[in-house]
């Protein structure tokens, strides 16, 4: 969710579900918009969407987490969760303390430029190994959630590498039957992850089906929020900033919808057409 200021000077903060089907398919779709009058604070903004959950009836503890501007989540397009950026992280993380470690200890190893030049202090090595380590402070801080959720995170990038009494009591025996099975380890390495998880037989796995649906569906994008923005700008212009809010919120809900209209039902189902653009048919000529 994020809020933007309108043409009327009227913050709406817009609400996106991200979910994930039986078949991995995942949607992101406009829920709903709500219209902030006044001055705007955390509380406010918190009870806005409180408010917004209850008229699309979605209790609050079935979220499995929320994405908001500034938050220590993913932005961009294509950001998101993936394997490899949980990998990167934690191999980021790993590097600095690596790094301010060798340098506390005078060791360059890894600095080669640095070991080219001229004897370097140690009270200058001491600075720079400080520098780092604030940095890893800093990472560790701002992805705290990741490191709070990560061995829920290791059971669905690496399912036959997890020590089975180190996750959920109600995936224990799925995982044990999955890391004894030749065929599904196999099929791992020569397919993708989302690949992999489609092809578990729902019968025999449904656990870690509906935990790797629930991790998939938990890292979404700001992106789509600042497009929706772009667009709410582009229709509320200055020619028509008395737009309503319900015309707003149907105008953004079409134009950031991933849904195909199933235009045949449509038209099967529409009872009787404008006659304007009903196809006149020709008429005989009365030629004598």
């Amino acid at each position: 969710m994020d809020e933007s200021m309108d043409r009327s000077d009227t913050a709406q903060l817009l609400i996106f579900i991200r979910g994930v089907d039986d078949e991995f398919n995942i949607t992101e779709e406009l829920a709903c918009l709500q219209s902030i009058k006044g001055k705007m604070t955390g509380q406010i903004n918190y009870n806005e969407f409180s408010e917004g959950l209850q008229n699309l009836n979605v209790p609050i503890s079935r979220l499995c987490n929320i994405t908001t501007d500034g938050a220590p989540n993913m932005v961009g397009k294509n950001a998101g969760f993936s394997d490899e950026t949980w990998g990167c992280l934690k191999s980021f993380k790993t590097q600095l303390s690596l790094f301010y470690n060798c340098m506390a200890k005078n060791d360059l190893t890894h600095f080669p430029r640095l070991k080219s030049m001229s004897p370097v202090s140690e009270n200058k090595l001491q600075e720079f190994s400080q520098a780092l380590k604030k940095l890893h402070t800093e990472l560790e801080t701002r992805f705290q959630d990741f490191k709070n959720i990560q061995s829920s995170l290791d059971v669905f990038s690496m399912p036959f590498n997890v020590d089975p009494e180190n996750v959920y009591a109600d995936l224990q025996l799925e995982i044990i039957q999955m890391q004894c099975s030749t065929h599904l380890k196999q099929l791992l390495l020569n397919s993708t992850k989302l690949d992999f998880y489609r092809a578990l037989p729902k019968a025999k796995f449904p656990q870690i089906i509906a935990h790797s649906q629930k991790i998939m569906a938990m890292f979404a994008s700001s992106y789509v929020c600042e497009q929706t923005f772009s667009t709410m700008k582009l229709r509320k212009n200055s020619i028509r900033n008395r737009l309503t809010d319900e015309y707003l919120f149907a105008l953004l809900k079409v134009a950031s919808s991933q849904l195909e209209p199933a235009f045949e039902n449509i038209m099967e189902n529409q009872k009787q057409f404008h006659m304007s653009h009903t196809p006149n048919k020709a008429e005989p000529s009365n030629k004598s």
